[in-house]
């Protein structure tokens, strides 16, 4: 039938609520195994909050990876994109967290336990997983330390 000889007050519209693309970075699967891998690029697989929100905010772009290295070879430019602080990491530590992944120590560090660990390795055994965060991991040479966030941090503040 024609437009035009339609009568729009028969027309009935039904609406349904459909899921919402959810973009990876923001879905807890990715940010939980992004966190055990980030854990392995530490000195001794522990790390402080503020390491985890410094390597969470590296890991998530392309020009936040990039401005990492940089930054790591000690290559800085006033223009470098500022670490942002995520609530997002928090809710995923906890859950981390309460799945025995990782363990909060007396002194606030978190560290992978040993499950935390079996997983780990199994993220890094399938080729096809994470491979843009496994890559700009595999670029950070040494483990990452406190001092070096610390810095990171306090040239941000300045």
């Amino acid at each position: 039938m024609p437009l035009d000889d339609m009568d729009l007050d028969d027309v009935h519209f039904q609406f349904s609520r459909r899921p919402s693309p959810l973009p990876a970075d923001l879905r807890a699967e990715w940010r939980l195994a992004v966190i055990l891998l980030i854990l392995k690029k530490c000195w001794g697989e522990r790390a402080t909050l503020r390491q985890l929100h410094v390597l969470n905010w590296a890991v998530r772009t392309a020009k936040s990876r990039d401005a990492f290295i940089k930054i790591l070879s000690h290559d800085r430019r006033l223009d470098d994109p500022v670490v942002r602080f995520e609530p997002s990491l928090n809710r995923a530590l906890a859950l981390a967290l309460a799945e025995n992944l990782l363990l909060r120590e007396p002194n606030g560090t978190i560290r992978l336990t040993e499950k935390g660990s079996k997983i780990t390795e199994e993220i890094m055994r399938v080729s096809t997983c994470l491979v843009g965060e496994k890559e700009f991991l595999s670029r950070i040479t040494r483990k990452v330390t406190q001092r070096q966030v610390d810095d990171l941090l306090s040239w941000n503040s300045d």
